[in-house]
């Protein structure tokens, strides 16, 4: 008897903590501001392509600079449909980006890292360093933006 009674208070004591918090932030910027998540692949110890792309979400553009192990190097500008700018806000609002920790990392040092960064209204919101063990929410965010550039660049970076 005891032990239901404490699961029920522990039950209604979560249920009561959960109350008006959504499970995700919703991300909006005021009327006439920009949205901006951008994504940049550092260097290793080989070869690894070393970029950054700016997704911007109100214009609908995609900048990419190629600065490393690319096969396009230098800056360059693309057009975002309507479908991949849902896609982008779709998934950063699913997969809770603002909820991330800052920093994944780990004892590994020769290995690329990818940086994150969302910018609402010219000011960054968040900014998230992965190197090592990041969670797979996050990886499928990265995996997004890389398959829409990927797509952009003629299907190699």
């Amino acid at each position: 008897m005891r032990r239901i009674l404490t699961f029920l208070v522990l039950s209604s004591f979560l249920m009561i903590a959960s109350c008006g918090n959504p499970l995700y932030k919703k991300i909006s910027a005021p009327e006439g501001h920009q949205i901006s998540l951008s994504l940049e692949r550092t260097p290793c110890l080989g070869e690894c392509p070393v970029y950054k792309a700016t997704f911007d979400l109100s214009d609908k553009e995609l900048r990419y600079e190629g600065r490393q192990f690319v096969s396009g190097k230098g800056k360059q500008t693309y057009a975002l449909t309507a479908e991949e700018v849902n896609r982008i806000s779709s998934i950063i609002e699913a997969n809770d980006y603002l909820g991330f920790q800052d920093n994944y990392d780990g004892p590994i040092t020769d290995v690329p890292s990818c940086i994150t960064r969302l910018s609402i209204a010219g000011i960054e919101e968040k900014s998230i360093y992965h190197r090592f063990e990041g969670p797979e929410k996050l990886i499928e965010i990265e995996q997004l933006l890389d398959s829409i550039l990927l797509s952009k660049l003629g299907g190699t970076i």
